[in-house]
């Protein structure tokens, strides 16, 4: 969002008058009716503008005036929307942000020409809700004070009311709740023609393995599998819900065999390391379907988690690899076939 700077334009000056800077206060007073903010309440008022101090400057004979609220326009918003509503336990706090103020200025017959455009918005955390603009003007008058503060706190108020009259269908999409409901599934479509999803009962054979073999490694095999990771999240009655995909995948376009290692043994093993990587998915889908995270933090949560599941089944392959000598060692392949079908439990032990 674009900082909005206070533009002034025909400023009344004298070059043969003084600088002197008069500063006048502006105010907002509380004579609104009380606005009913049943399950939400304004937080915060910010404000997006560079000058936050200022909301117009003037010229005339003796100088500039400065037109300005004591603690800033933010400030004074805060404290006129404090006194026009109501606030209620456990409500949902929103954010009012001054997105941008436009104040233009001209001299006529002795007294001031101004206009004035605001935008306020509504927010729920960085999750804009609602946005109302409001245009006002005044001719030839004396004191411009009476018009900035009036326009300032009849635009609020007004905006503060629509706003009110659209939280009961605002309310579902915004996180009032700090928990997080977490939701996992284990996919088996992955989108890409090379890869093939897993699915039960899945069993890999030599013509799976359809990449070049590498000529320079020593290795007569290799299978290559990973775990496809996504999710999205929602709001819904007050909750955020993240719904995440698991799907392991078998990387048919890299995986590949030499011709001299096409035995059943060779492939008995290759088809091992795809099985841990099934067990690697859904041991990752148990941890995320227990994890307590709330809204603040789930994303690095639901992250963490990825990534120490990623480094463990890398482990376990490794080890895997290592203790049967890559499925040369007949005995301990058979050890790991009978660990693979106890469960993922086995492996980390």
């Amino acid at each position: 969002m674009g900082k909005t700077i206070v533009f002034i334009v025909a400023i009344l000056a004298n070059a043969l008058g003084t600088n002197a800077e008069v500063v006048k206060l502006l105010s907002l007073a509380g004579n609104h009716p009380p606005i009913s903010s049943e399950g939400f309440f304004i937080e915060n008022v910010r404000d997006a503008r560079l000058d936050t101090g200022c909301l117009a400057r003037t010229g005339h004979s003796g100088g500039v005036t400065v037109w300005k609220f004591g603690n800033g326009l933010a400030g004074a918003i805060q404290n006129y929307v404090r006194t026009i509503t109501t606030q209620t336990p456990n409500a949902a706090p929103i954010t009012l942000e001054l997105m941008s103020v436009k104040v233009t200025v001209q001299g006529k017959n002795g007294g001031y020409h101004a206009h004035i455009a605001l935008v306020e918005g509504f927010y729920a955390g960085t999750q804009k809700l609602m946005e109302f603009s409001r245009e006002g003007d005044i001719q030839e008058a004396p004191d411009l004070a009476p018009f900035f503060e009036s326009f300032l706190a009849e635009s609020t108020a007004d905006n503060l009311e629509k706003f009110s009259g659209q939280w009961d269908m605002l309310r579902s999409h915004v996180a009032m709740r700090g928990d997080v409901v977490i939701q996992v599934e284990m996919g088996s479509a992955t989108g890409k023609p090379s890869q093939v999803g897993y699915t039960t009962g899945m069993t890999l054979d030599f013509d799976d393995f359809q990449g070049p073999p590498d000529a320079a490694s020593p290795m007569l095999a290799t299978t290559a599998s990973g775990v496809g990771f996504g999710y999205k999240t929602r709001v819904e009655n007050g909750h955020i819900n993240v719904d995440i995909t698991v799907t392991p995948y078998f990387a048919k376009d890299k995986s590949w065999f030499k011709p001299t290692g096409k035995t059943a043994a060779l492939l008995a093993h290759e088809r091992l390391h795809f099985a841990i990587r099934v067990l690697q998915a859904q041991q990752l889908v148990d941890t995320l379907r227990a994890l307590k995270t709330d809204k603040n933090h789930y994303g690095l949560a639901i992250e963490q988690v990825r990534q120490d599941n990623e480094r463990e089944g890398q482990t376990i392959q490794e080890r895997y690899d290592d203790e049967t000598r890559h499925g040369t060692d007949a005995a301990r392949q058979a050890k790991w076939a009978e660990k693979v079908s106890e469960g993922w439990g086995a492996l980390v032990r």
